[in-house]
């Protein structure tokens, strides 16, 4: 968001108009909500701000719902968190959850309406939950409203009482106040009247007082009110006591505002004037002078309303300019020598700062006054200046204005101005500005060029000239020069150059020669230096094994001295440049740093294995610029900071910077589906209330391409509040993104997630706040829960019809097989049948043909034939008997009718005897029958005629396809 920004005597603005999408630039009424939102009504709608938008709110005819009218005028939250708005044309009251306008107007033929439809008045909350709201010059509307009047659109009552009468100029009616203090009493003001009102009895009581007249008031917790009159005087009840002792209005009223601090602000929109006064010793009965109290003054500051938020900043609602919002963190880093570019800052044990310019130098001391010229070290001879510990001020000399090398070295003491002058000769080369530090043993390092530094003893004025230039794979470069000298607390040297920095160890070094040792840039370590362009350097005042290192271009690395290996702080661990000018500690030992882009901030507590918790500073928080320089920055001896730059310098207590007790709430602030801001009850039925205040959002399958945005409420500066997000279900852990304030999602899969959010306040400290959106992803109608189970009632329809189609076809496969057995065993049965009638035939002809033979025989011989024959007779008649009761026997089987006629006997001797009447049978047929038997007797019970039938089929079978000559066995076995 580009803001214009401008200064205010010692304050710093910024200016919110159209141009940034407020609505319109004249502003009536400003409010911050519980919520901490900021409020304001314009000539065109009622404005919400979050810190980087307006979201407007406008008159829609075809929209019941919608505010009443666009000229917007007294805002109002009461206890519930209702808004109340009034209008040009009625009172509005705000759903902030359903984002919707409930509209009260007067109407002439109800009573129970409002009284008139302009509402540009204060109401107030009575402290039995009634609202006192005025609409006409001569009655007060008290209304009722219901705690479910959202939800049921009724219920609303609205009774009139008079106000007193006499009580106001008819012409000049618009100079009332209404309001109820902190001590639950309402009052009312009206020209130069106060009036206590009781609530129960409807009357007003006249409190005797001076003239309160004013557009505003602010109400203090003890129950006073300030009042913007011409003295602006503090009414506690009973009294008015008056601030000023003459009137700083000239004849008019305006708006006031006083906070805590002891700064009252005054403005006059008709006179177009602002004023800040301290009157921080301001007591009861004892009114100040405005012209010795007044700090600040501007003539263009027309202001129709004056409001303090709760993060401290004061807001101003223009007449036609929009919004000024005054931020004082910029009091807290005492910006400095405004204009001047600074290359040089060193402090004294007195607090005093010496600072160095292109072209001159000047001083600052302890309460801040700049002075000119201090040093007189424009002398050419002089080429550099060191301030020591003890406040010794000293100068390195050449023999001319163009020579090259130091030749003398002068002491001067900065209290006294006594001077002592040291004859040297340093070999190198010393033409540039060079750093110059004092060790413990009170030895000066001078650096030079091209690896050139010397060492001078004050002591004994004893001096010797190295070289760190010893390298053999690689020596500096002719032009390189010292860019950084720093000696711990272990008495170790560093120097540091632009193609990397050097180690210096020696006990005594003007005696012993020092060990050097080189580290630099290797491609191949990750662990080594990643620029070599060192610009400063510290000792880390928590682990004294650790070195800070400040680079031009690769942000901050941290190196562990006892292994040289380097871990890098860079933009992308949250540095808010990769330049770094100059870096310092603080008392806690946080690790404070300039670069391109402001100052930053390493916490002490920040576990210096990694993690680092960074805070960043702008030009907003009041920098003197975001570009910072080379070598301008100090440590004071009470513990404050100094850092300079392109526009001065900031001198700042680290304590007092990092203070901050605010915590912003965080709200997702808006819904975009598919390239459309989704508000509440539209076409998308995606929200039922403002995205703000839903816990729930249900999205279709294709909706599924969505972006949520989000804003932490400190609006000091927006610009500097990190956030991070977690998509639970899709990311194991917290996903950081910067002061980017916005996350779009695509083609998430089907399925429940909570989106989670955390923002930062404008010191990146982390919010335990955290805000939730759980967000159901449905399926597609083909993969939704119903759809599976239409599947799964296909799939078992399919599966019944499948295996009764197999069923079926097996049922008929079976009945065709059948049919086939059945007409295959018929016709086997056929031929059985066909086959046992000609055998039939065959057994009826043989037994028939023996019968008649033997009665041919009888006949012609009687006597020879007749025994016999009648018993070969007999015999072959009972085996026609016997096939006959066979032929029965079979239809009966058939019919399921067979019956057994059971006997007890011996079965063997019964079956022998069958087989003896076969064996005549056999010889006749050439064969010989066998009946073998493994036990001699057996009784059971049997059918004789069925085991008869069973062994003559048996054996006349045998008979039948034994050929002549064969044997023919019957063997029974008893087991």
């Amino acid at each position: 968001m580009l803001i214009s920004s401008s200064a205010f005597g010692q304050f710093k603005y910024e200016t919110l108009s159209t141009a940034q999408g407020l609505s319109q630039g004249y502003i009536w009424d400003i409010i911050q909500c519980r919520d901490g939102f900021l409020w304001m009504t314009t000539k065109a709608g009622l404005n919400r701000y979050d810190g980087y938008f307006f979201k407007v709110y406008s008159h829609d005819a075809f929209d019941p719902y919608s505010i009443s009218d666009n000229a917007t005028l007294y805002l109002y939250e009461d206890k519930k968190g209702r808004i109340w708005v009034g209008s040009d044309h009625g009172l509005n009251i705000f759903d902030k959850k359903t984002e919707r306008f409930y509209r009260i107007f007067h109407d002439a033929k109800n009573p129970n309406s409002l009284s008139g439809n302009k509402v540009e008045e204060q109401i107030t909350e009575l402290a039995d939950g009634r609202f006192l709201v005025n609409t006409s010059p001569v009655v007060f509307d008290i209304v009722t409203l219901p705690d479910d009047f959202f939800e049921n659109e009724g219920g609303i009552k609205i009774e009139h009482i008079n106000k007193p009468k006499n009580s106001f100029n008819p012409g000049n009616y618009r100079n009332e106040i209404i309001y109820t203090d902190a001590k639950n009493i309402t009052w009312y003001k009206c020209d130069e009247n106060l009036y206590r009102f009781n609530e129960k009895t409807y009357q007003f009581t006249l409190q005797k007082t001076q003239n309160l007249s004013g557009y505003q008031i602010i109400k203090n917790e003890d129950g006073s009110v300030w009042f913007g009159n011409e003295y602006v005087s503090l009414f506690d009840g009973i009294n008015v006591y008056p601030t000023f002792s003459k009137p700083v209005f000239n004849g008019h009223t305006g708006y006031v505002l006083k906070e805590d601090n002891g700064r009252l602000w005054r403005s006059n929109n008709s006179l177009g004037f602002l004023d800040i006064f301290d009157v921080s010793t301001w007591q009861k009965g004892q009114s100040l002078i405005p012209e010795k109290v007044i700090i600040a003054s501007d003539k263009n500051g027309p202001a129709n309303k004056i409001f303090k938020d709760r993060t401290g900043l004061v807001w101003l609602g223009l007449n036609g300019h929009g919004l000024r919002k005054y931020s004082f963190e910029s009091e807290k880093f005492n910006h400095l020598a405004k204009g001047k570019s600074l290359r040089k800052i060193q402090s004294d044990p007195q607090n005093n700062l010496y600072v160095q310019i292109w072209g001159g130098d000047f001083k600052i001391d302890a309460q801040g006054n700049l002075i000119n010229n201090v040093w007189l070290q424009h002398n050419p001879l002089v080429k550099d200046n060191f301030i020591s510990e003890k406040g010794d001020l000293w100068l390195t000399k050449r023999i001319d204005g163009t020579s090259s090398t130091i030749v003398f070295l002068e002491q001067i003491n900065l209290t006294t101005k006594q001077n002592k002058i040291y004859p040297v000769d340093f070999k190198g080369t010393y033409s540039h500005e060079q750093h110059i530090i004092q060790d413990q043993n009170g030895r000066l390092w001078i650096g030079g060029f091209n690896g050139f530094f010397a060492v001078f003893d004050p002591k004994n004025g004893q001096f010797k000239e190295f070289n760190i230039n010893n390298r053999v794979e690689k020596k500096l470069s002719l032009d390189n020069y010292t860019t950084a000298l720093y000696n711990d607390n272990s008495g170790t040297v560093w120097i540091g150059t632009q193609e990397g920095f050097a180690k210096i160890e020696s006990k005594n070094i003007l005696t012993t020669a020092p060990e050097i040792t080189w580290y630099s840039n290797d491609p191949n370590n990750k662990t080594s230096l990643n620029n070599n362009n060192v610009s400063t350097f510290l000792e880390d005042p928590i682990d004294q094994n650790l070195l800070w290192i400040g680079t031009k271009g690769g942000g901050l690395n941290l190196m562990e001295k006892s292994s040289g290996k380097v871990r890098h702080i860079t933009v992308n661990q949250g540095l808010c440049d990769n330049t770094v000018y100059g870096i310092l500690d603080d008392k806690k030992g946080n690790i404070w740093g300039s670069t391109n882009n402001g100052l930053f901030c390493i916490l002490g507590s920040t576990d210096r294995k990694g993690n680092f918790e960074i805070r960043h500073f702008t030009e907003v928080a009041g920098l003197q610029a975001a570009e910072f320089n080379t070598d301008a920055y100090a440590k004071l001896a009470n513990g404050h900071l100094a850092f300079g730059g392109i526009n001065g310098l900031n001198i700042f207590d680290p304590a007092e910077i990092l203070i901050d007790t605010i915590v912003p709430d965080i709200f997702i602030t808006k819904l975009i589906v598919g390239n459309q801001v989704v508000k509440p009850n539209d076409e998308s039925k995606i929200l039922q209330q403002a995205i703000e205040f839903t816990q729930a959002i249900t999205l279709h399958h294709d909706q599924d391409v969505f972006t949520l945005e989000f804003s932490s409420l400190d609006f000091r500066a927006p610009e500097q509040i990190k956030y991070r997000y977690q998509l639970v279900g899709i990311d194991d852990d917290w996903l950081e993104i910067g002061n980017r304030r916005s996350v779009t999602y695509s083609h998430l899969p089907a399925g429940t997630y909570t989106f989670r959010v955390q923002g930062s306040n404008s010191l990146g400290i982390w919010n335990e706040k955290v805000k939730e959106l759980t967000i159901h992803i449905l399926p597609p109608w083909y993969a939704s829960w119903y759809a599976y189970l239409l599947y799964a009632v296909i799939l078992v329809l399919g599966i019944r019809a499948f295996y009764k189609y197999k069923l079926e076809q097996t049922r008929m496969a079976s009945q065709l097989q059948f049919e086939q057995n059945e007409t295959l065993r018929i016709k086997e049965l056929d031929k059985v049948k066909t086959d046992l009638y000609t055998n039939m035939t065959h057994e009826f002809r043989t037994p028939l043909t023996v019968i008649l033979g033997m009665v041919q025989h009888i006949r012609r011989s009687a006597a020879d034939h007749l025994d016999n024959g009648l018993d070969m007779i007999e015999r072959n008649g009972n085996n026609l008997l016997r096939l006959v009761n066979e032929m029965l026997d079979l239809s009966k089987l058939e019919a399921g009718k067979m019956e057994l006629h059971l006997v007890h006997g011996d079965v063997i001797n019964f079956i022998r005897y069958i087989i003896e009447s076969f064996h005549s049978v056999a010889e006749s047929q050439d064969k010989k029958m066998h009946y073998l038997s493994s036990i001699d007797t057996m009784y059971v019970k049997y059918d004789e005629e069925k085991i008869r039938q069973i062994v003559s089929n048996l054996l006349s079978n045998a008979l039948k396809f034994t050929s002549k000559k064969g044997d023919i066995y019957l063997y029974l076995s008893g087991q």
